[in-house]
């Protein structure tokens, strides 16, 4: 019989299941059931020779003539060897997205997800993922099966989050609540989440691509803090007050460590005990946002830790009980201190602020910080190097400083040369006078008389910055890299340049991506695919690397180089072939005004310095005027 509309309402139920086959397409039929009920369907073997039957329609919602179009596209894919019964049974028991989020926690909690490091989660990394997954993911998208999920979805998401539609406010425990605002972060964090469970999904092989990858987020506005002087005696103005009003010690003895170290909150508030290693004058973190980690350890936070009684593992226990820490204690505490006027955290920034106004590199603040260590010899390191412990005695002095309410070692002071809007320098006073030592206007009007150059601030701005460069250079290390000591950077530098011309380009381009910042640059702009130029730039590299740490009389002759420049760009002279002694003796005498003011702070004498200018005036002896080159900037 074919099957017509005619001939189907003729069909009669008589309590019993019937199927009725279509007598024009072969497999497909229509059946009856007890009910009544009349559905269309086709029966199939597939590729495994398995009878099948698949549902295509119900009788009313879809015309006989419909269904057999729908059934024959169903059974010519059975020809190409597809299981349109089961694709539809998979469809069916296909993840949610939710669903995927519980399968995650889940796998994560058991130590299965690899995170940062090739290392599992932690407990604090996996409580904040369940509140983003329970307040921002599951409930904008969770019902959404995974399969389904493309790309415009992930952007609705993330637009969804930044407009505040998660925003509520969640009672989390008894005395507990948890305001969720929504906005540009919260977005962020939660889509790069939900990238790292579609990430997990392909892996396992519930996608074939991550949706999340490719979508356009918002930057993360990180902000730069930083505490003035004024800002570190407020600071230690409203601990002096808390300690008078009976503020918990932990709370007054943590902040200023956190000053004094820039550690992390977390870091200091669970520091124990055994963590600290006065005899190396270091702290040695077992567990922090990076990992195991060494931090130098000033002396004055090592003056603070020695007035602490060792009570119990913490170093700064609880108030009730003693074996737990006061960190959950301290948010309160820092807001009756502080109020709102910064989180702990911002000083942590302005650590680093301050490191880098004193001079000190990017390199040396990031190991003075904790951050991610360098590469794989950073984990052999259990000791803090002296000069890295010297950076952070600097920093540390300069901060225990200006908190001291009563403070005469910190001042501001205004560069005569600068402009009326020129924003001050803070500098550490010490001695009667400023470090880095500034010339004073008695020195710089000596400076323009022995050059012979008047009534130029510029030239006597850029002598400034050479000389604040000099002194930075004279008593550490020129290229402020701690931990990463020259003769690593030789031998690293040596096999980058045996390994030109015999090794594959990937392997030198993997030798180059160990190098540190400092090392790289010294290198220029050559590339592992020219080997031959690579192996000239790392032999002339290998050179420029002093043999020690500090090097004053390498310190000296760059001062002098750099003095000639600003000299020969000022007067637009040349020293030319032949040097009449008149312009060499000039250029003596303003020489020897730039450095006579070090004499005594440098130690650092004068004499011998006729050497280092004649071979300066050698080496520039054909540079036609003008010739600039660009002096270290103050910071």
């Amino acid at each position: 019989m074919k099957l017509t509309k005619r001939a189907i309402d003729a069909l009669k139920t008589d309590g019993l299941d019937h199927v009725h086959w279509d007598d024009e397409l072969r497999g497909f039929g229509l059946r009856i059931k007890q009910s009544g009920l009349k559905s269309f369907l086709i029966q199939f073997r597939n590729v495994q020779g398995h009878s099948r039957r698949l549902t295509v329609g119900q009788y009313g919602r879809m015309t006989p003539e419909e269904a057999r179009r729908e059934a024959r596209r169903l059974l010519s894919d059975v020809e190409r060897g597809f299981d349109p019964a089961e694709q539809r049974l998979e469809e069916r028991n296909a993840i949610t997205v939710g669903e995927l989020c519980r399968e995650y926690l889940a796998k994560a909690e058991a130590g299965l997800v690899i995170g940062r490091k090739g290392l599992p989660k932690k407990a604090s990394t996996l409580e904040i993922d369940r509140g983003r997954i329970a307040r921002h993911i599951v409930p904008l998208i969770g019902k959404k099966p995974l399969k389904d999920l493309a790309s415009a979805d992930v952007r609705r998401f993330l637009e969804a989050v930044m407009s505040g539609k998660t925003a509520a406010t969640v009672k989390t425990k008894a005395r507990g609540l948890a305001r969720v605002t929504g906005g540009a972060t919260a977005a962020v964090r939660a889509v790069g989440l939900l990238g790292g469970m579609l990430s997990y999904a392909k892996e396992h092989g519930y996608l074939e691509h991550n949706p999340a990858r490719g979508i356009r987020k918002p930057s993360d506005n990180r902000l730069s803090f930083r505490l003035a002087p004024e800002g570190y005696r407020s600071l230690g103005a409203a601990l002096e007050a808390a300690e008078g009003r009976g503020e918990h010690w932990q709370a007054i003895t943590a902040v200023r460590l956190i000053a004094l170290t820039g550690c992390r909150r977390s870091e200091i508030l669970n520091l124990k005990w055994s963590e600290v290693d006065c005899a190396n004058s270091c702290l040695r973190f077992g567990d922090t946002k990076t990992g195991a980690s060494i931090r130098p350890l000033p002396k004055a936070a090592q003056a603070i830790l020695a007035g602490i009684e060792r009570r119990r593992e913490f170093v700064f226990p609880g108030v009730t009980r003693d074996e737990k820490s006061y960190a959950s204690v301290f948010p309160k505490s820092w807001r009756r201190i502080m109020g709102d006027a910064y989180s702990p955290h911002g000083l942590r920034h302005a650590y680093a602020s301050a490191a880098h106004e004193l001079g000190l590199s990017e390199l040396t603040i990031k190991a003075l910080l904790g951050h991610a260590r360098l590469g794989v010899t950073g984990g052999y390191i259990t000791t803090v190097d002296s000069l890295l412990l010297d950076a952070a005695e600097k920093v540390a002095h300069y901060v225990d400083s200006a908190m001291a309410v009563e403070t005469s070692e910190v001042m501001r002071i205004v560069d005569a040369t600068a402009s009326e809007h020129a924003i001050p320098d803070t500098r550490i006073v010490e001695g009667g006078r400023e470090w880095p030592f500034r010339y004073t206007p008695a020195e710089r009007e000596a400076i323009a008389r022995a050059a012979r150059i008047e009534n130029d601030p510029f030239f006597l701005a850029k002598v400034q910055d050479a000389a604040i460069a000099y002194q930075w250079m004279s008593p550490v290390d020129a290229g402020g890299v701690f931990f990463v000591s020259n003769k690593r950077r030789r031998n690293q530098l040596e096999e980058i340049k045996q390994l030109c011309g015999q090794a594959p380009t990937e392997q030198i381009q993997e030798r180059l991506c160990e190098l540190d910042i400092d090392t790289y640059r010294l290198l220029g702009r050559v590339s592992a695919d020219e080997p031959r130029l690579l192996a000239r730039a790392a032999n002339r590299a290998i050179k420029a690397i002093p043999h020690s740490g500090a090097d004053p009389a390498r310190a000296r002759y760059q001062f002098i180089e750099d003095l000639a420049h600003i000299y020969l760009d000022a007067t637009g002279r040349s020293f030319g072939r032949t040097v009449h002694d008149g312009e060499q003796g000039r250029f003596t005498a303003f020489v020897r005004a730039a450095l006579t003011p070090f004499i005594r702070p440098m130690s650092n004498p004068v004499m011998g310095c006729e050497a280092d200018i004649r071979l300066v005036v050698e080496k520039l002896k054909t540079a036609p005027p003008n010739r600039k080159k660009p002096v270290a900037q103050s910071t």
